[in-house]
């Protein structure tokens, strides 16, 4: 019971950063969303398609844990992100995070 709630959490932050990200292409999205009968496994399915960092960034940046069940997790900033993947610089963690909210966007409007 915990882990599905976990999982409707994180599908709900991953939903309000895909939709921030988006900004001009955000109504279409949420739109696209009222579609789908299981919105939270549709989520859920798009971000296990990213690979490894792109999940992690994800999950670091809006605070929960994949791997322990999607589990609620210290929010990290970018910085943070940053040097756990020892990037160059905190722009390259926020690439990440936004490639990756446009890819689980793409992924749910085209499983619509």
């Amino acid at each position: 019971m915990e882990n599905s709630i976990n999982k409707t959490r994180a599908a709900h932050l991953i939903l309000s950063a895909v939709s921030d990200t988006l900004t001009t292409d955000a109504s279409a999205f949420m739109e696209c969303c009222d579609r789908h009968d299981n919105l939270t496994a549709a989520v859920i399915a798009a971000f296990a398609d990213l690979d490894y960092r792109e999940q992690r960034v994800i999950s670091m940046r809006l605070g929960f844990d994949a791997r322990a069940g999607f589990a609620p997790a210290p929010v990290c900033r970018y910085r943070e992100i940053a040097t756990a993947f020892e990037l160059t610089c905190d722009a390259t963690a926020s690439k990440i995070f936004r490639r990756a909210c446009r890819k689980i966007a793409a992924s749910i409007m085209g499983a619509a």
